[in-house]
């Protein structure tokens, strides 16, 4: 028979399958009354296979939020990315909220890493001039931060650029920090490795020579003289109307150009 066939050239196959007792019976270096004792238990030690109840669909896991996971004379209910359990609840779980992320399984949602406010992303300095670029993110599972020039080009703390980053996953801190030799437009992007995602934040940065600085400053302050002048000279030719007629229309007039010329004069300081 099939049995007496394992029994002969497998003899690793030896009490794994319900041949057990027609495998004693045969072994001639066992002793009759060892196999005969045995063979009594045989059914105890036969084969059993595992139903899988979850390809069965013999299970309790709710499908749209959860994954049924098989075990030996078992399984488990396990949540899909994006859940997190229901508590008292074994074979349920929910959505994260708006902001929050899950990788699933027993985790519990948490705040997905953002961008902290308030940081600018576009600069302009002078050849010459110290340049720190900020970057800032919360939340949870926050890895590697980098800095890059250009596309890809890997940023590496140097003599030249110095690179400072501090805090923990729930937080981290980055400055890049280098002096600009020569006149140019660069985009950089500081690269945060999360639990879930890779974020960027773009920053443009416009490095210029003293003399083009100058002779933009020089542009605003030239506009800022010429439009105080005009309404000096418009107050001028109100306040002789005012003395020739000197009427009640004219002082108010006067006083809302005097008004006017003090706003002005304090957007230009």
């Amino acid at each position: 028979s099939v049995c007496l066939h394992v029994c002969r050239h497998d003899i690793l196959s030896l009490c794994l399958s319900a041949c057990l007792c027609d495998c004693l019976l045969v072994r001639p270096s066992i002793s009759l009354s060892v196999r005969l004792s045995v063979c009594l238990f045989a059914p105890l030690f036969a084969y059993h296979q595992d139903a899988d109840e979850c390809a069965l669909g013999s299970h309790s896991c709710v499908e749209s939020t959860t994954r049924c996971n098989n075990t030996v004379d078992g399984y488990f209910c396990s949540c899909k990315i994006g859940h997190e359990p229901i508590k008292d609840a074994s074979y349920q779980c929910s959505a994260c909220r708006q902001g929050f992320y899950s990788i699933g399984g027993r985790s519990r949602c948490e705040r997905k890493p953002t961008f902290t406010s308030g940081t600018s992303t576009t600069l302009t300095a002078a050849v010459g001039q110290e340049v720190s670029l900020r970057c800032g993110v919360t939340g949870y599972g926050i890895g590697e931060v980098t800095w890059l020039a250009g596309e890809n080009t890997v940023i590496a703390a140097s003599k030249e650029r110095l690179i400072t980053t501090t805090g923990n996953s729930s937080h981290k801190f980055s400055t890049l920090s280098f002096t600009p030799a020569t006149a140019s437009s660069t985009k950089f992007t500081c690269r945060v490795v999360t639990r879930w995602q890779t974020l960027r934040q773009l920053y443009t940065l416009t490095v210029s020579t003293v003399d083009q600085q100058a002779g933009s400053n020089t542009g605003v302050i030239a506009g800022a003289v010429g439009g105080s002048i005009l309404l000096i000279v418009i107050l001028v030719v109100v306040l002789i109307v005012v003395r020739v007629r000197d009427n009640t229309k004219g002082r108010e007039l006067v006083s809302r150009i005097i008004s006017i010329v003090s706003v002005k004069k304090d957007e230009t300081m």
